[in-house]
């Protein structure tokens, strides 16, 4: 209590040390009281920071291949192996995989060099390589799809290689490209890779490598991407030019897009429905769905006409909302019924807004069949009886066969050995994937299309590609008309944009049709932008 002294009788037990010093060695001790009997615990020595692994070697695997096309040899050099990705300065954050393919070039040229990749996100890059641009494919059957197990490889006769070097690339965490872990102990942590942005900088951080170790900056570089490898590539278009001075010569877009407005429908958004319908028709028109006046109109003619109402009165009346009359709404119902051949009870049932999920398994259900969504031309039994199981008859039976056709093809044909799984389809990309690191503002729908529209400005020489497959229910072909309409070019820059549709889906490549097709568009396109014809 205040003003009580010591007893004149008691001294003090540290009679050397001044006041101030007394009280501060006091509070010190009484902080960490040591238990009766033990001595006071001696101080711990600073822990040693969490060692770093060693950096990993890039490894690869070089081979030599040749492949007869046209009754010519073309020899070529096959190198399929790792790159480590630096994203920030002196830090190894990931190891690339990719399959590179180089052709001697002819004298006094440089042969251009195409990076290719797939979409997902999560989808590694083994579609577009073993299904349409590399030197051998999937040996598939004249309808796209897969014979009995097991898969086997044949020489491909359109391949790209005939005109491109090509590089197939597998964003990390797909194929055999994984992030690398920070610490020792640690596992890696992908999720800095994982996004709109975030697989712009590292994808595009690959290509700066590749060009600069291969001494190719000087050579003509085109990047072709499938699905949402499209945006990938509009987006890098003009961030190689942004970050690196590095200005493409082209891109090609296969099953496109741009602006994700275009293919994910919402309360708010009918767009997607609008744009999915002349696919709907075409889907509908091969299976022997629509009435007759409409099944004796060919393909183009049908979908001029389904493609004119969906532009016109059917986005009008989506508009509206649920301000349309009794008479209105049934009048809408029926002429969506005529062009999409399903019941006109099911199309009430949804609002004339038609989901693929809902168009995929009502269209063939009296034969209790679905329609795959990337390719509305194949048609197989659902999974589980009621159809909603999400099973894509065009899609799933694939994976089997390509990736056990990489597996193989990777170790005994390339030459490239490793323990690690190959990752064709990485759900866990996707469900993970930060979208928001490319939609503009902090809100809306992720879209590159401004980007792609920034290329062409600042890169007038640049000219895109666009293959579209009419019965594609994924990407649908009237969303990339949108969303290029929609990117306000300047007139005379419209022109740098070519279209071109084909008798297949999503993945197109998979018709022989369809493939020999592409080949021509693409070689034609290549010779164009080399100065030797036009397409």
């Amino acid at each position: 209590m205040m003003g009580m002294t010591t007893p004149p009788t008691q001294r003090s037990a540290y009679p050397s040390l001044p006041l101030p010093l007394l009280a501060l060695f006091l509070a010190l001790l009484l902080a960490v009281p040591a238990r009766a009997g033990e001595a006071p615990a001696a101080a711990k020595p600073p822990e040693a920071p969490a060692p770093v692994p060693d950096e990993p070697k890039d490894t690869a695997a070089t081979t030599r291949h040749s492949l007869k096309l046209a009754g010519k040899s073309l020899d070529y050099a096959a190198t399929a192996g790792f790159m480590s990705v630096k994203l920030e300065e002196g830090k190894t954050s990931a190891r690339i995989f990719s399959v590179a393919y180089e052709a001697p070039a002819s004298a006094g040229q440089s042969r251009p060099v195409t990076f290719a990749f797939n979409g997902g996100p999560g989808s590694a890059s083994l579609w577009l390589h073993l299904g349409a641009l590399g030197p051998r494919r999937v040996a598939l059957d004249d309808d796209g799809t897969a014979g009995p197990p097991p898969p086997h490889l044949v020489d491909n006769a359109e391949t790209w290689l005939a005109f491109t070097d090509l590089v197939f690339v597998d964003p990390v965490g797909t194929g055999f490209s994984r992030a690398i872990p920070a610490k020792e102990g640690e596992g890696p942590d992908a999720k800095p890779f994982w996004g709109v942005a975030q697989d712009l900088d590292s994808v595009g951080e690959f290509i700066r490598l590749w060009l600069t170790r291969h001494g190719r900056w000087g050579s003509p570089v085109y990047l072709a991407g499938e699905s949402y490898g499209t945006l990938r590539a509009a987006g890098l278009a003009a961030h190689l030019f942004e970050r690196y001075g590095l200005a493409v010569s082209g891109l090609v877009l296969v099953s496109p897009v741009l602006d994700y407005a275009t293919v994910a429908p919402s309360l708010g958004n009918d767009l997607p429905y609008v744009l999915l319908l002349p696919s709907y028709a075409a889907a509908a028109r091969f299976h022997g769905r629509l009435a007759p006046e409409l099944m004796a109109r060919d393909l183009p003619g049908l979908l001029a006409e389904a493609e004119a109402f969906a532009r016109t009165d059917y986005l009008l009346a989506l508009s509206r909302g649920d301000g349309l009359s009794p008479e209105e709404d049934a009048a809408l119902n029926a002429r969506v019924a005529a062009f999409t051949g399903l019941a006109p009870e099911v199309v009430a049932r949804f609002d004339a807004r038609i989901p693929v999920t809902v168009f995929s398994r009502e269209l063939l259900a009296d034969k209790r069949l679905v329609v795959g969504r990337m390719d509305a031309t194949v048609a197989g039994p659902p999974v589980t009886p009621d159809g909603w199981d999400g099973y894509d008859p065009s899609l799933d039976p694939l994976l089997a066969p390509f990736a056990g056709a990489f597996n193989a093809y990777v170790k005994t044909e390339l030459g490239f050995d490793s323990d690690l799984v190959y990752e064709p389809l990485n759900p866990k990309v996707l469900a993970d994937w930060d979208f928001s690191s490319g939609v503009s503002g902090g809100q809306g729908y992720v879209d590159t299309s401004a980007e792609l529209r920034t290329a062409l400005v600042v890169n007038p020489a640049l000219k895109v590609l666009v293959a579209c497959g009419r019965f594609d229910l994924a990407t649908p072909y009237l969303g990339i008309l949108h969303s290029v309409a929609h990117m306000r070019l300047p007139l005379e820059m419209r022109g740098n944009v070519l279209v071109r549709y084909y008798p297949a889906g999503h993945m197109l490549y998979t018709h022989p049709e369809a493939r020999r097709q592409l080949l021509a568009d693409t070689a034609a396109f290549y010779a164009a932008r080399q100065g030797e014809e036009k397409p």
